[in-house]
């Protein structure tokens, strides 16, 4: 998935220059901060316990740099290419015994913690222009790429669980432009839904326009929020269950140009 993304950005750079139409380019750097609850679980089905993010695993919050470009031309779809990594540590006792793959989490012992999953987005999407407001609407695969790892102090037990999982998505947003004031409110949104698993990442930014930083580009800063969730049943990994249903959510701040 990771050199499908970067072919992607390479094959329409090349493509822009190629081709003698209009062509649009957008950046942008985010700051994100996200706060995890729900519970995940992994292990064979007959034993196999939820642990809860928060009061089992005892998660922090992320904070991380997140980064996308756009591309677009007339006729082909817009292409947004997504990079948003996501950490997540905690140390604490849980408030149970927990069985977790193929370690036991005593309630009496002390379980460290790690979530590391970077996400991947690829979007592709047609924009329908109309006064003051341009719907977004198009097609998206968000691929998450990364680890859980959970160990206790007193036993010393450990399990680690590698994530790879492609998800292929619904995309839907839309600019809406504030008359006369240099301000505009952006939303987009991914989901599916499909056999008890469903998968949503909302966003919505305000932002701060400045249109004449040059002949052709303009900047803009924004404030927004951000929610993800991920409900994934009996997802299969060196033969055993992942199942979770997490919650993701947080402020972020970014900023970017277009030309």
């Amino acid at each position: 998935m990771k050199r499908l993304l970067v072919s992607t950005l390479l094959l329409t750079t090349a493509g822009s220059y190629a081709l003698p139409l209009p062509f649009e380019f957008k950046a942008g750097l985010g700051y994100t901060w996200l706060s995890p609850s729900g519970y995940v679980s992994y292990g064979d089905n007959y034993q196999t316990d939820e642990a809860d993010l928060k009061d089992d695993l005892h998660l922090g919050d992320s904070n991380n740099i997140s980064a996308y470009v756009q591309f677009g031309l007339p006729v082909l779809p817009n292409i947004r290419l997504e990079y948003l990594p996501t950490k997540f540590d905690g140390s604490g006792k849980a408030r149970k015994t927990i069985h977790f793959g193929d370690i036991t989490i005593s309630g009496t012992d002390r379980v460290t913690t790690k979530i590391d999953i970077k996400q991947y987005d690829l979007d592709l999407f047609y924009r329908i222009h109309f006064p003051f407001i341009t719907p977004r609407i198009g097609l998206a695969v968000k691929y998450l790429d990364g680890y859980i790892d959970v160990k206790t102090l007193y036993t010393q037990q450990h399990e680690h669980v590698d994530i790879n999982i492609p998800i292929p998505l619904v995309y839907a947003g839309t600019t809406v432009d504030v008359p006369i004031l240099p301000l505009q409110l952006d939303v987009d949104g991914k989901g599916i839904t499909y056999n008890g698993n469903y998968a949503f990442d909302i966003k919505a930014m305000g932002k701060l326009t400045v249109k004449k930083l040059s002949p052709i580009a303009e900047a803009y800063i924004g404030l927004g929020y951000r929610y993800q969730r991920y409900r994934l049943k009996d997802v299969d990994v060196d033969g055993k269950n992942l199942n979770s249903d997490i919650k993701f959510k947080g402020p972020f701040i970014e900023a970017g140009f277009a030309f």
